[in-house]
């Protein structure tokens, strides 16, 4: 005698309500079952990997960045400007929101310029302007005056001379 397919605990529903309960008790990645060891899920693995190793590599930039500020503001110490503005400019592009390298950008700019002689060269006045890009703090009433930040009010010399006056 054949058994009702339709009966409740018959023999050919027993392999399909085991899977659907290994189904429901699988990992979220669909690896592993309830009766293994958490630890076992192959998916936890990896993402704990993954997230150690992101870790790592945001620790190590964040060294190197350290040590090349060290190294720039080194240079600057020993009044290596060109080398020092060069190292600075590294860390701008790495972080261009640093107030404190735009303010050694700038000084290194402005010493740059104070080695020059002549304040109205080309090059001077591009120094100047690429130190007002940086800090404008660090620059001189003289030197904003230079690169037009401030404007400078020429008052035109009044005419002391009488005018001829003609008579016929």
């Amino acid at each position: 005698m054949a058994e009702d397919p339709k009966k409740e605990g018959s023999v050919s529903e027993a392999p399909k309500a085991e899977e659907a309960s290994k189904a429901g008790s699988a990992c979220s990645f669909g690896c592993g079952s309830d009766g293994e060891k958490k630890s076992s899920c192959p998916c936890k693995n990896v993402i704990l990997l993954l997230f150690v190793a992101v870790a790592l590599i945001f620790a190590f930039q964040k060294f190197q960045l350290s040590r090349e500020y060290q190294k720039a503001q080194k240079l600057f110490e020993e009044e290596k400007y060109e080398e020092a503005e060069i190292a600075f400019q590294g860390l701008h592009k790495s972080k261009p929101e640093d107030e404190v390298v735009k303010n050694y950008l700038a000084k290194c700019y402005l010493r740059m310029a104070d080695k020059l002689d002549n304040m109205a060269s080309p090059k001077y006045l591009d120094l100047v302007k690429s130190a007002a890009e940086m800090d404008l703090s660090e620059l001189t009433e003289q030197q904003k005056k230079l690169i037009g930040i401030i404007e400078v009010k020429i008052e035109p010399v009044a005419d002391t001379a009488k005018p001829e006056t003609k008579t016929e």
